[in-house]
């Protein structure tokens, strides 16, 4: 969905208030108009749980901890809110072509429930799968270890913010 070369600030503090630094063109000039919604910043947040993931994966491996994190892109689902926010062309196109939520909950299952996952678990460890179960690359920015880095740690700085504001303990570190 968004270009190799979409310019990610997960490193930045202001990541979770302004999470689309700038827009691609396609966007500006053909997308935001096909779409109800902001896809860009919608791409954007599903790249932080790809990168999320990863570094969650990294950090329980570090401890030994026996638990396998997968990234999962459960596919174009026809869902309500599909439904709900967008355009008639796009809703049209999402009746004819999207899968059944049924259908968009088989790769979660996948993730949680295949023996693949469980003979193979270094092959999944940390990685992005598509339906069902095929591992895919995802956007050049998960190589990035600045940004993958930045969002861990930016995420560790906003949940220790509303933990303190709620007056509960703070996240410990790893």
């Amino acid at each position: 969905m968004l270009p190799a070369n979409f310019k990610f600030n997960f490193d930045s503090p202001t990541c979770f208030k302004n999470p689309v630094p700038s827009y691609p063109w396609q966007w500006r000039f053909l997308g935001r108009f096909m779409f109800g919604f902001d896809m860009i910043r919608y791409a954007v947040s599903k790249a932080a749980v790809v990168l999320f993931t990863q570094e969650l994966q990294g950090r329980l491996q570090g401890q030994n901890l026996p638990i396998t994190c997968i990234a999962v892109h459960p596919g174009e689902v026809l869902t309500e809110g599909v439904l709900s926010i967008n355009n008639f062309v796009v809703r049209a196109i999402a009746r004819a072509s999207f899968l059944s939520a049924e259908q968009g909950a088989a790769n979660s299952l996948f993730a949680a429930t295949a023996t693949e996952v469980k003979e193979d678990a270094l092959k999944y460890k940390g990685k992005f799968i598509v339906p069902v179960g095929k591992l895919e690359e995802p956007n050049p920015v998960a190589k990035d270890d600045r940004q993958v880095k930045g969002l861990w740690e930016n995420t560790v700085v906003e949940v220790n913010k509303w933990l303190a504001e709620k007056k509960l303990a703070l996240l410990e570190a790893w």
